[in-house]
């Protein structure tokens, strides 16, 4: 979080669109200290692409912030995900996004369509 918040102090934050099967190589060959996908893991057909994806910028930066937002849709593809992740050598970490401010928190794991944050890591 510091590393963000120096950023945004520096201004010096950018964003780039990718597209996850054929990437714009001059984007990736940039150093990022943070990358973040939110709603993208809904498909199980694109799922290869991203973890490809996630594999490539998680191996050309190694110190930099992955982070994927996840909305639970469904067990079958939860392990989909995982398994695909893993084949790509990447593991995904849930983050505990819960403060004392969150009065109305629930688990993600039980409740039905919840928002898991994962960190994106090298096994």
């Amino acid at each position: 979080m510091q590393q963000l918040q120096e950023s945004l102090k520096r201004q010096e934050v950018a964003v780039a669109v990718l597209n996850w099967d054929q990437p714009d190589e001059d984007i990736l060959a940039q150093p990022y200290d943070w990358v973040l996908a939110a709603d993208v893991t809904y498909e199980p057909a694109a799922l290869e692409h991203l973890a490809g994806l996630m594999s490539r910028l998680v191996s050309a930066n190694p110190d930099s912030m992955v982070k994927l937002a996840h909305r639970y849709r469904s067990s079958a593809l939860d392990k989909t995900m995982r398994e695909t992740f893993n084949g790509y050598g990447l593991v995904l970490r849930p983050v505990d996004v819960r403060s004392t401010a969150t009065a109305g928190y629930v688990d993600p794991i039980k409740a039905e369509e919840a928002i898991v944050f994962y960190r994106v890591l090298p096994m």
